[in-house]
């Protein structure tokens, strides 16, 4: 076989969109490996590429996985980084809504009314929630809320939250009137 005959060979394979080693392969097949061995020279004298990688087991590995070296390796980091801030974002406001902490065994308790109204005013000490903001108003509301639902028969219910017992005001208080709250007040 000459050259030339080897060369409109290769070509034809490039025309059918054949990679290096699948082409190879068809010399070696068909006119044994000493052809095969001028095939690869005339490939690397003609097409100045030396030995191509073979790309399609690559390309068939990064459609089936989905998974590219150089570019989705950013796009991973990328989407790790993305989570992790979805999940800091949760946890903030998963922390804004909890009830606070608070003592139950120093939790006093005394007649009041609202209005004509009959009720109980219910005075809490906060426990340090070890977090570096303060209570917000959905915190204080929630706490409220786990305090009026034990003491549902009450119809008037103040319950006033210090954070120490040495302040001279209250941290918060809230007014319930049959379980629905009618003042809230955030200090």
């Amino acid at each position: 076989m000459t050259d030339e005959k080897i060369l409109e060979y290769i070509e034809w394979c490039k025309r059918q969109k054949l990679s290096y080693k699948e082409t190879m392969a068809l010399f070696e097949d068909s006119h044994g490996f000493e052809i095969r061995k001028r095939a690869e020279a005339i490939w690397q004298r003609h097409f100045g590429l030396g030995i191509k990688k073979d790309h399609t087991l690559s390309d068939n590995f990064e459609n089936e996985t989905n998974f590219s070296k150089p570019d989705n390796i950013r796009e991973i980091i990328a989407k790790i980084f993305i989570a992790i801030g979805i999940v800091a974002v949760l946890i903030i406001i998963v922390l804004m809504i909890v009830p606070v902490p608070y003592y139950e065994e120093l939790a006093l308790s005394s007649s009041w009314q609202y209005g004509t109204l009959p009720g109980r005013r219910i005075v809490i000490l906060l426990k340090s929630n070890y977090l570096p903001i303060e209570p917000t108003v959905f915190n204080m509301k929630s706490t409220f809320r786990v305090i009026v639902n034990n003491h549902s028969k009450t119809r008037a219910i103040r319950v006033v939250a210090y954070k120490s017992l040495f302040d001279d005001k209250p941290y918060a208080y809230g007014d319930y009137v049959d379980g629905k709250l009618v003042n809230f007040v955030i200090y």
